[in-house]
């Protein structure tokens, strides 16, 4: 306490001296160098001041301010004005930071106020209605309640018995959204073309309960708004193959299970110009949506009246503004990315269990069991299907269908007549194309072939876990020791490779039906589930094959041979950018993948599709675009089909993704006498 007081009485000597000192020196606006070092002892902002030291020097600095900036005791505002001024151009920034942390009329009342100014004009911007819009959207179509509880928890935040309040930060309100009604009034004004009703252009003639709710865009008109949006918009680097003011139009179409009837189909429309882009979900248009079977009589029409406008756009050009000037445009339908199922009922084939399986080329399920090559050379074993073809045997269906149409069998039995009858007409052909000579241009499409083949492989490596537990499987999983091979198999896909949505999968058919053959295991592979199992398929091989001799090692050496084939393959057909020498490299990996399968299991058609269709599809993707058979994906994304450890060259990992020793190159797999062995006796 004594401390204390001399202290403030010291401090008052020396203010006492400096307001002597300043009197004589005011008019030159100077402090003596006896002063400036006492103040230099006791800086500003340090706490060494007491407040009537801080209220003096605030005083002093405020008249000298007003002095320099032409104001007066009655007018402090140039000199308030000039001191911002100062520190904005003299000040660094953690300096002015730290000094506004003591200030509460700025934190408090300043910046909210000037905050308060910018936020009422962004929340009325166009920036925060896409932004709302965008929220909207994000995930699926939100909903009016959905939107509105989202509007309300990201800028309100409620008390107990108390009315929402806005919530702040450092007394600065959140922005919101743009509110429900306001948002759904911008929606509606945009001009996405006149939209028409499925129902009443395709429903015809069907009975109430057959017809659809849906909507579709004329596509001449969508393809001219496109044209001019990517012409105009400076951001897109539209691409020419060789073919000046022409778009190369790409038209594909899906169902899935949703709505009341548990099935939707939609149609989209991109524009493969825009290279890599057009992967995006953000570039696909839609052209038409119903909620209806991908296969429904409706959908038929639709497909009947968009041939006709295709053949009609395909034949004309259209003038397109381009920043003030007029320029002509071609459209060219190029390519059609649709799965299989989806190929067969666009090309009129019988499905894909005939027995000519293949919408791309003449394969059946005898001729699978050879190995050979897939082209349009003499020496080719399979060769693609011709649209002349095609339309032969169609009019021999016909026939044969009013050949048979008077005999007195069942429907079963005349559909059994007509299928032996395709099928000894060496085809699959049953109608005329739903997208007539579209057909041929048809690729197969890497999303549902990657997903199908990464299902298959975890089968044969599910069937040998079981098979490497029997014989004391009890009939329900829980029961199943934890030393067992299949309890090791389903522990490492939940914690080493986040298939959990698989593994709980597995558990389920095994109690459900108490099986132990994999062959009757179904699970539709999604594209995250085909990622994680081609990052992490060796965690799998690895926990089973751990302590293993005999034939049951030989094969799972084998799977992982096929599966790191498997993953090479994928990285490279799902690319949208590819070199001459990555799509040698893809052949090599896709025939070691075919061959492997031919020599120690067996070849089914996404085998065969795989190994002899995807290379040959991919050298005519590089032919025509100068890109790879990733610009014909239906995937919404781009990923990486190699994990990081094995990309980034962690020398803990081998290149299949397995630990290593940093010491050595390769792990015990890779490394292994019977790698070479495989490898051998697949290229022989």
């Amino acid at each position: 306490m004594v401390k204390k007081l001399v202290n403030e009485a010291e401090e008052l000597d020396s203010i006492r001296e400096e307001l002597i000192e300043d009197s004589r020196q005011e008019a030159e606006f100077k402090i003596s160098k006896k002063a400036v070092d006492r103040r230099r002892s006791k800086p500003t902002g340090e706490g060494s001041c007491v407040e009537s030291t801080g209220r003096k020097r605030r005083r002093e600095t405020m008249a000298v301010v007003s002095a320099i900036h032409g104001g007066s005791k009655e007018n402090l505002k140039p000199g308030a004005i000039g001191m911002l001024e100062t520190l904005n151009k003299k000040c660094k920034e953690d300096d002015i930071v730290d000094g506004m942390r003591s200030c509460k009329k700025f934190a408090e009342k300043v910046f909210p106020r000037l905050y308060k100014e910018d936020l009422k004009k962004f929340e009325s911007s166009t920036d925060n209605m896409l932004r709302s819009i965008a929220v909207y959207y994000s995930k699926g179509i939100r909903g009016k309640d959905k939107y509105r509880k989202i509007y309300k928890a990201s800028s309100y935040k409620q008390g107990p018995g108390k009315r929402a309040a806005r919530i702040k930060v450092a007394n600065c309100p959140s922005p919101r959204l743009v509110p429900y009604h306001r948002l759904m009034a911008y929606i509606k004004s945009i001009d996405i073309g006149q939209l028409h009703s499925v129902c009443e252009n395709f429903c015809e003639g069907l009975d109430e309960c057959d017809k659809i709710n849906g909507c579709y865009r004329d596509i001449e008109d969508l393809l001219m708004k496109l044209a001019g949006f990517y012409l105009n918009h400076g951001k897109y680097d539209i691409l020419i193959f060789d073919q000046p003011n022409t778009f190369h139009v790409a038209l594909g179409g899906d169902g899935a299970p949703f709505g009341r009837d548990d099935s939707a189909c939609s149609w989209l429309v991109s524009f493969l110009n825009i290279g890599h882009g057009v992967l995006s979900s953000n570039e696909n248009f839609l052209l038409f949506g119903a909620n209806c079977a991908e296969n429904c009589l409706p959908v038929k029409r639709f497909l009947g009246k968009l041939i006709t406008d295709i053949e009609r756009i395909q034949r004309s050009s259209y003038s397109i503004v381009v920043k003030g000037e007029s320029i002509d445009v071609k459209f060219v339908f190029a390519e059609l990315p649709n799965d299989m199922k989806m190929l067969a009922f666009l090309a009129g084939e019988l499905t894909n269990s005939a027995t000519y399986f293949s919408t791309f080329a003449d394969v059946n399920q005898e001729s699978l069991t050879k190995l050979g090559t897939f082209g349009h050379n003499a020496s080719d074993t399979w060769k693609p299907w011709k649209f002349c073809d095609r339309m032969k045997v169609v009019k021999e269906v016909e026939k044969f269908k009013k050949k048979i149409a008077t005999k007195n069998v069942s429907a079963k039995t005349k559909r059994s007549n007509v299928t032996t009858f395709i099928a000894k007409q060496k085809s699959r052909q049953e109608f005329v194309p739903l997208v007539s000579e579209l057909i041929d241009r048809a690729h197969v499409e890497p999303l549902h072939l990657k997903n199908n083949a990464c299902a298959l492989a975890h089968r044969y490596i599910l069937n040998q876990a079981i098979e490497m537990s029997k014989p004391n499987l009890p009939t329900s999983f829980s029961q199943v020791p934890p030393k067992t091979p299949l309890f090791k198999f389903i522990d490492a896909l939940r914690s080493k490779c986040s298939l959990n949505r698989l593994a709980k999968r597995i558990i389920r058919w095994y109690d459900e039906n108490a099986v132990t053959d994999a062959s009757t295991f179904t699970y539709r592979f999604t594209g995250k589930d085909s990622r994680m199992f081609l990052h992490n398929f060796m965690f799998l091989i690895d926990v089973l094959e751990n302590g293993v001799s005999g034939k049951a090692s030989e094969l799972l050496h084998v799977h992982a041979y096929l599966c790191l084939c498997l993953r090479n393959a994928v990285s490279l057909f799902s690319r949208v950018n590819i070199t001459d020498e990555q799509v040698r490299e893809l052949k090599q990996h896709c025939t070691n993948f075919y061959r492997g399968y031919w020599l120690f299991f067996k070849v089914n058609p996404i085998v065969w599709t795989l190994g002899c269709v995807v290379p040959a599809h991919t050298q005519e993707m590089k032919q025509c675009y100068g890109l790879g058979l990733g610009l014909n994906s239906m995937e919404g994304n781009t990923l990486s089909y190699s994990p990081k450890r094995v990309s980034s060259k962690d020398p803990n990992y081998c290149v299949c993704g397995l630990q290593k020793l940093a010491s050595v190159d390769l792990c015990r797999f890779c490394d292994h006498e019977l790698r070479k062995k495989i490898e051998n006796s697949i290229e022989k």
